[in-house]
């Protein structure tokens, strides 16, 4: 996800839910399967956006990231 205020309480939240697998401290990665047929892209002007972000950064609380295309949800939510 992104650096963030939150990040440190995020990291220790992962280790204790401690979902056996790849998560973000929410949802596992298992539970965001893209659509069928859907061609993922890393453009945040992209339909099926493929973001190395968090559900808390989803919320475009902090905004988009400073650097790579991959990290900028507040530009995909004004894409769409």
């Amino acid at each position: 996800g992104l650096w963030s205020i939150n990040s440190v309480e995020l990291r220790a939240l992962a280790s204790w839910v401690n979902f056996s697998e790849k998560n973000d401290a929410v949802v596992p990665l298992s539970g965001c399967p893209a659509p069928a047929g859907a061609k993922l892209s890393r453009d945040p002007r992209g339909e099926h956006y493929l973001a190395s972000v968090n559900h808390y950064d989803l919320t475009c609380r902090h905004g988009d990231g400073w650097w790579g295309k991959h990290r900028k949800p507040c530009t995909w939510y004004r894409a769409m």
